[in-house]
């Protein structure tokens, strides 16, 4: 196999396992959210947000199989790496603000750029079709950190949100 196919196939599956980690650190979001009373619009943005991941990892995946990686291959993931750090030993509310800041605002929103670039540069099928995905789920994948700080600023004022 040439070097760059190898290079190629290894961020499919690099994809793969990143997309897998936002869906885990999503849903331990969704369970903070929900421990702390989030409002459901909330609560129902970080579901999509967590069930998107994980249709992005499935079709990331399909790609690595359709360029030629193997079936049998065993995504193994950092143990630790399906958890959100930030803020150990904080309070929920703490530490909810400090992820939503990290992973959801800052991270989704650089994302963005990068993957409409790839999907500029995509000419074969199955990355395209991926790829599309991913850029068409962006907004909504984006808008999650901002409307939970939004929720967030509500919440320190004493508003009820419902």
């Amino acid at each position: 196999m040439a070097a760059n196919m190898q290079i190629v196939l290894a961020e499919w599956r690099a994809r793969t396992l990143a997309e897998y980690r936002g869906a885990a650190v999503g849903a331990e979001l969704l369970t903070w959210l929900i421990r702390l009373g989030f409002s459901s619009d909330v609560l129902q943005a970080a579901h999509l947000f967590v069930g998107n991941e994980l249709d992005h990892a499935d079709m990331c995946w399909e790609v690595y199989s359709a360029i030629g990686g193997q079936d049998t291959d065993i995504l193994e993931v950092a143990e630790g790496s399906l958890v959100l750090h930030q803020g150990h030993g904080s309070s929920t509310f703490k530490r909810v603000i400090l992820a939503t800041l990290d992973r959801f605002c800052v991270a989704e929103t650089l994302a963005a750029p990068l993957f409409r670039a790839m999907l500029e540069e995509a000419t074969e099928s199955a990355p395209r079709q991926a790829l599309e995905r991913i850029v068409e789920d962006l907004e909504a994948q984006c808008a999650l950190g901002w409307m939970v700080l939004d929720e967030v600023r509500l919440l320190e004022n004493g508003v009820v949100v419902e």
